[in-house]
């Protein structure tokens, strides 16, 4: 019995170490901060987590503004100030609606190319 246990056991930390490694090839990358902060975690013995660290990974995987999960423009009003100004602005302006940026879902594309039933049956079987 306890070798079917620790078979079961591989074969479950297989599935998260593939799924680990397929959320850091699909994951967007820009500075590469994403794609590094994914790390696997495991608590029980047939359980395991993929997370990802960076503090946007939920923005840029279920969108934001128009496209996100409340589905309203951003709206951008100065603080302290009359309007808002940045480099390369042409001229102030009091208000700035700004539709959010598009899904990306790549923890879904992640799960759909990890191979996780390949990587269970290859721990399983050794």
């Amino acid at each position: 019995m306890g070798s079917a246990r620790k078979r079961m056991r591989d074969g479950f930390r297989a599935m998260a170490e593939a799924l680990a490694e397929s959320a850091k090839k699909t994951a967007p990358v820009r500075t590469g901060k994403l794609r590094d902060s994914v790390s696997l975690s495991s608590e029980a013995a047939l359980s395991g987590s993929v997370l990802y660290g960076a503090p946007y990974a939920s923005f840029l995987h279920e969108g934001t503004g128009l496209y996100g999960p409340r589905g309203k423009i951003i709206v951008i009003r100065p603080k302290k100030k009359k309007a808002l100004f940045w480099p390369g602005a042409s001229h102030p302006v009091g208000v700035v609606r700004q539709k959010g940026i598009r899904p990306r879902d790549f923890v879904r594309r992640a799960l759909r190319e990890a191979r996780l039933a390949e990587a269970f049956d290859g721990a399983f079987n050794e």
